[in-house]
């Protein structure tokens, strides 16, 4: 949200980003749970898919949301590790992949 604040707030403004709680997961039976249950989280495979959804919307190139791209947000820079891990875990788990929404995106004259 932060990219996306960074496009329409001044320059000086500080953004803060904080993970408001944390959880716990564990391995049971090849899956990924939680180590317990916690109120209102929706199941671990849901923010498998959120979080494989980001990379490639943060990243500013023609498909992404960046100025390069759609621009619906303000460049972001991908620490080179986090664009490796993406693409290790993208190549075993193709299907948490999830698609941008192309029919959202404004459109370039």
């Amino acid at each position: 949200m932060s990219a996306c604040l960074k496009k329409y707030l001044p320059q000086d403004t500080k953004i803060i980003n904080y993970a408001t709680y944390q959880v716990k997961l564990k391995l049971l039976s090849d899956q990924i749970n939680f180590d317990q249950n916690y109120l209102g989280m929706w199941h671990p495979k849901r923010y498998q898919k959120l979080l494989m959804g980001e990379i490639p919307r943060l990243t500013d190139d023609k498909n992404g949301y960046g100025p390069q791209g759609k621009g619906f947000i303000s460049h972001v820079d991908i620490p080179t590790a986090v664009q490796n891990a993406y693409q290790q875990l993208n190549q075993k788990y193709p299907e948490l992949n999830r698609p941008s929404d192309n029919l959202s995106a404004p459109q370039k004259n």
